[in-house]
């Protein structure tokens, strides 16, 4: 019944919502719906997805794993499961040139077993938006000596945004010409409109 589920459902895929449970259950039902599909690649978002997987494999589904990182130092030198999954997995996918350094670095490697899905920005872009600055600053009623500060995404805990708050807060004494903006939605976009008392 997840939203990505229902989504994933409504793009015509096949979907398998039996994957629930007990971390054992879990495990074992990843290794279940291995064994029936048969994939040539599994691609796991979280090293315990990726323990599920290579146990799934070893049970006889088949196919590769690698294991999508969600955080930066995701997988520990120092925790002996950490390094027991990264033998276990064919490849890694990192988002940045520097979170595939910091792994090899740190004993994660070889190199080659982590492969970068780059998500920086194109510059030129923005550069091109320049000539719109002017209309958009109006738009949001903001004066030539203010500052506008912003942040765009999905609104969830992850992203760090209590942070990005608590930072306005200590900055607003400092900047008095600067307007913070928070866009976006997701799962605490509640949380992050509630009325909150901000020293000016």
């Amino acid at each position: 019944g997840a939203p990505w589920l229902r989504a994933a459902t409504r793009a015509g895929l096949r979907v398998r919502e039996d994957i629930h449970g007990a971390w054992v259950q879990r495990a074992w039902r990843v290794g279940v719906a291995m064994r029936a599909e048969r994939p040539d690649v599994v691609i796991a978002k979280g090293k315990k997805a990726a323990r599920w997987a290579t146990w799934g494999r070893a049970l006889g589904g088949g196919g590769r794993v690698a294991l999508f990182f969600g955080l930066t130092h995701e997988l520990d030198p120092a925790r002996w499961v950490d390094r027991v999954t990264w033998r276990g997995v064919d490849a890694g996918i990192v988002v940045a040139h520097g979170a595939a350094r910091w792994y090899d670095a740190h004993g994660f490697g070889p190199r080659a077993k982590l492969h970068v899905l780059w998500k920086g920005v194109d510059l030129a872009t923005f550069d091109a938006a320049q000539a719109g600055a002017a209309a958009v600053r109006a738009a949001l009623g903001l004066r030539p000596d203010e500052l506008a500060v912003g942040t765009v995404g999905r609104l969830a805990w992850q992203k760090g945004i209590d942070h990005l708050l608590a930072a306005v807060r200590l900055a607003r004494p400092r900047l008095p010409r600067a307007r913070f903006f928070v866009i976006g939605g997701g799962r605490d976009a509640h949380a992050v409109l509630e009325p909150r008392e901000v020293r000016r």
